[in-house]
């Protein structure tokens, strides 16, 4: 991951003082915007983007965040993985968040044929019921990154995916 949750639950509550909706956020100048989460990976192109999402929001949703999906990858540095979060804890939509991590375990355990993000998606949908894989995601989610962490430091090795055998 190229930024822990833990660094961005550090650094979100300055940036959320300072802009704390989309009408302010699109306000607030792409310099200030960068110093406050210079501590996260890529913060340039992300501050750019934030900036970018405050005005998009603003100007096309009323400062309120879609509950549609392909209205939300449209908006500045939201892809698919992020809109699936989205849908699935902003608004209870069962969706199916995959990221690097899960794309390779996935084609691994034969579960897809990991040609592509999007086919993962697809493939894991039919693999679980509907109403059974929201709950499932949180877990994955929020657990392949606190644990691939620690396991890094435990093993001694440089990445996740060299613990994990890629």
């Amino acid at each position: 991951a190229q930024t822990t949750d833990k660094k961005v639950n550090e650094v979100t509550p300055a940036l959320f003082a300072v802009a704390p909706n989309a009408a302010r956020l699109a306000e607030v100048p792409i310099d200030e915007i960068h110093r406050l989460i210079r501590q996260v990976g890529l913060a340039p192109q992300k501050a750019k983007a934030l900036s970018g999402l405050g005005q998009m929001l603003t100007e096309r949703h009323g400062g309120q965040v879609p509950a549609d999906f392909d209205e939300l990858i449209e908006l500045p540095g939201v892809g698919r993985k992020t809109a699936n979060v989205v849908m699935a804890q902003a608004f209870g939509v069962p969706a199916f968040p995959v990221d690097t991590h899960i794309h390779r375990l996935a084609k691994r355990w034969k579960l897809s044929s990991g040609k592509s993000v999007e086919q993962t998606e697809r493939d894991l949908k039919k693999a679980f019921l509907v109403g059974s894989y929201l709950m499932k995601v949180d877990v994955v989610v929020a657990g392949i990154d606190e644990l691939l962490d620690p396991l890094e430091v435990a093993v001694g090795v440089g990445t996740a995916d060299d613990a994990l055998g890629y």
